[in-house]
């Protein structure tokens, strides 16, 4: 995988899209299922998609986890789990 460096601001923007993206799915779950949904947005991190464990995902054996992989176009193309 290539190497990315980019700026603090860049960074910052990159985890407001993941916080938007997630609150939004949250919204739309929470009212599919009727119930409240919560989420957790802990880091931003580069990686190759294939090298994604699951267990990155899991914090306690007692919880339901999901993993939303949304497609980046533009300038910046990748993807954002």
């Amino acid at each position: 995988m290539e190497k990315i460096s980019l700026t603090t601001e860049q960074l910052d923007a990159l985890r407001e899209l993941g916080n938007i993206g997630a609150g939004n799915g949250a919204t739309a779950l929470s009212q599919l299922l009727g119930r409240k949904v919560y989420i957790s947005i802990s880091r931003l991190q580069f990686m190759d998609l294939n090298d994604v464990a699951p267990t990155e995902f899991i914090n306690d054996s007692n919880s339901i986890g999901i993993a939303f992989v949304l497609k980046m176009l533009g300038m910046l193309k990748g993807w954002i789990l």
